[in-house]
């Protein structure tokens, strides 16, 4: 019998790192293939603003299996009349979590795309001075990136935080 979705949740978030937040989160069931069979292990899929986590919360322990976004490829659905299911793969290997009977499905697949977008672009600070960034602006001006006049309005925009 699947726990609740809050229930696997509160203990999942004993195991986040600081600054870690839920925010999507699935109930539903990890397929394995053993062999011939299928075992399913009764958990919730929860996208973070760090990762994909997969928890399982047992009567003796627990089961957690972490999918960092740069190493997923991106999840896909599958929505039946009774049965909806999430597939990606995770350093190559398949995982499917199937039985899903809490949570919005789209809206995890949504959220773990947007993280893995985020994760895929580097991250770039801005030089906090406006002096500074004008000029990078002029640089990017100079060699044609932006035009004179993106560069005057931005210019404008800079020196009235002076």
């Amino acid at each position: 019998m699947l726990r609740s979705l809050q229930s696997h949740l509160s203990h999942a978030r004993t195991y986040f790192t600081r600054g870690e937040r839920a925010h999507v989160t699935v109930l539903g069931s990890k397929e394995a293939k053993a062999g011939f069979r299928t075992i399913y292990t009764d958990g919730v899929l929860i996208a973070t603003n760090k990762r994909l986590i997969f928890f399982a919360k047992r009567t003796i322990g627990q089961e957690m299996e972490v999918y960092p976004y740069d190493c997923i490829t991106p999840p896909t659905t599958t929505e039946g009349l009774m049965n909806q299911s999430v597939s990606f793969l995770a350093s190559g290997s398949p995982v499917k979590i199937s039985r899903i009977s809490e949570g919005n499905v789209r809206a995890l697949v949504k959220r773990v795309r947007i993280q893995m977008e985020a994760v895929s672009k580097p991250q770039v600070p801005e030089p906090s001075d406006p002096i500074s960034r004008i000029a990078d602006l002029a640089k990017l001006r100079d060699d044609g990136t932006i035009t004179k006049e993106e560069f005057e309005a931005k210019k404008t925009e800079l020196l009235s935080r002076i």
